[in-house]
């Protein structure tokens, strides 16, 4: 069945906005918070603030454009900014075209919302979603070039150059598909272009599969039960992470007197939460900023095992913040699993508190 909707940006995202996006969807599906360290988004600074910044980026939504229906969606429909972090609440509309599955495998807002150029969201709604099912299919050339409204290139080369390789890389990088493009030749002259594409999910989906079935085959009681969850969990859900839930649930089930599939079940349905617990915090008696940042790279090195505090990139991270800090502040820096509050004072005691992220199951 052909699929007659298309998609208006109000504007296209940047590529800031678009990491962001991701990070808060990915928040979202997993029931991880959806709060972060400003920090740690690396906002742009150049002519503008944080907050305008986020200002701009909360006004930004798509048109859902389908016969005489037309769909406005606001991606986020509010935010708020405390202390150091920043915590999102998406467009509860928007989020039903990502979450609902019919409504996700229908419109693939995932993906045309990933796309980095306007060409590739054009072919995607154009020619993609209608070939979804097929393992490839030809497109002339003379109406590639007036569907994507390309008719100023004349030679294949600058085609290949500036369109097909952009859009392929865009769609390859950007999207769950990989395609490639082929060109046929009639009478000595490309006149088609063959596109083949396969769903990279569905490939690493059924690997995934495959091999929790292997490390967990002992444990299953209902295999048909157990793959039907796993298929559902992994279109969403990250690998390692659904991994380590069947660990735990391996711990829980004696507990609680469950066999593995119910507490795993259990597990999945109260979902996870990202808490920080303090692991130590240190008070020092310091006169200069060269004092302090011996003091802290030693604690921290001597108190944390994170393979990413003995980085460079750490460490560079580490001395820029503190030789910028100013007197009786705090500043926070964080690696994936710990995070550091660091309040430095010539006057009083300086300190040094480190957190170690938990997950933690609903209750």
């Amino acid at each position: 069945m052909k699929k007659s909707f298309k998609v208006v940006f109000s504007s296209f995202l940047t590529k800031k906005e678009r990491e962001i996006l991701k990070r808060i969807l990915s928040a979202i599906l997993n029931k991880r918070e959806k709060k972060f360290y400003l920090q740690d988004l690396d906002i742009p600074k150049i002519k503008s603030d944080e907050y305008s910044f986020f200002e701009r980026f909360s006004k930004k939504g798509l048109w859902i454009i389908e016969n005489e229906k037309q769909i406005y969606l606001n991606y986020i429909s509010h935010f708020e900014i405390k202390n150091d972090k920043i915590e999102f609440w998406i467009n509860d509309n928007f989020l039903k075209y990502i979450e609902d599955k019919k409504l996700k495998s229908y419109y693939y807002l995932s993906d045309i919302i990933s796309l980095k150029h306007q060409i590739s969201s054009t072919f995607f709604f154009e020619y993609l979603l209608n070939n979804l099912e097929k393992e490839s299919f030809i497109v002339p050339l003379l109406e590639l070039k007036r569907v994507l409204q390309i008719e100023n290139y004349s030679r294949i080369y600058d085609l290949d150059r500036y369109v097909f390789q952009l859009i392929t890389n865009d769609i390859n990088l950007n999207t769950q598909f990989n395609m490639r493009y082929e060109k046929i030749k009639i009478a000595g002259r490309v006149e088609e272009i063959k596109f083949s594409l396969n769903n990279k999910n569905y490939i690493r989906l059924q690997t995934n599969i495959k091999m929790l079935l292997f490390l967990y085959k002992k444990y299953i009681t209902d295999e048909k039960r157990f793959v039907k969850l796993l298929k559902e969990r992994l279109v969403y859900e990250d690998y390692s992470l659904l991994k380590k839930k069947m660990v735990d649930a391996l711990k829980l089930a004696p507990k609680r007197n469950m066999s593995f599939q119910t507490a795993l079940e259990y597990i999945l349905d109260k979902g996870l939460e990202e808490e920080y617990l303090l692991l130590i915090k240190t008070e020092y008696l310091i006169k200069n900023t060269i004092d302090f940042q011996k003091l802290l790279f030693k604690d921290i090195q001597q108190y944390v095992e994170d393979k990413e505090v003995f980085t460079h990139k750490f460490s560079d991270e580490l001395v820029k913040k503190i030789y910028n800090q100013p007197e009786n502040t705090t500043i926070t820096l964080a690696t994936e699993n710990t995070k550091f509050k660091i309040f430095y004072s010539t006057s009083n005691k300086s300190s040094l508190s480190i957190y170690i992220k938990k997950y933690i199951y609903r209750k």
